[in-house]
């Protein structure tokens, strides 16, 4: 059974780091300093586990007033393809709702934005040398349901 495990700022997030050790640095050959930043620390951290085992992970951080910043989502390799990523991201957007937050942004690469528009994330910012996209959502109108039409 997959359980969700949250960390609150501050808080120990080790399960949420294993999986962005094992995506970020030794998949994608990211720097510790670029996968693990100072703002871990004012960060709600999301991790997925299936037996005790991190699989995926994400995190909230604050933008600005009433925005949140949705950040470092990933799934393990081995799991990709299950609908993790997709659970993640809307367990982060719900978790901001509760934070009373009013919208969310995330900064990801180009070629991974439509993961993001099938939640109704909006394209707001392309920065063509970084190849990344800033997107934002409102927060608070649900979710739209892709279901076969009856």
């Amino acid at each position: 059974m997959i359980i969700s495990q949250w960390t609150a700022p501050g808080g120990e997030m080790q399960a949420a780091r294993d999986v962005r050790k094992t995506v970020f640095q030794d998949e994608l050959g990211q720097s510790a300093e670029q996968v693990f930043d100072k703002a871990d620390a004012l960060c709600w951290q999301l991790a997925f586990l299936d037996e005790q085992a991190p699989i995926a992970a994400g995190r909230i951080g604050y933008h600005s007033l009433g925005v949140a910043e949705l950040s470092q989502i990933c799934v393990v390799p081995e799991r990709r393809g299950e609908g993790l990523g997709d659970g993640v991201l809307k367990t982060l957007i719900l978790k901001a709702e509760t934070l009373g937050m009013k919208q969310a942004i995330v900064t990801c690469p180009r070629d991974v934005a439509g993961f993001f528009e099938t939640v109704e994330f909006r394209a707001e910012r392309v920065d063509p040398e970084a190849g990344t996209v800033t997107m934002r959502r409102e927060l608070g109108i649900g979710f739209k349901c892709r279901c076969a039409d009856q």
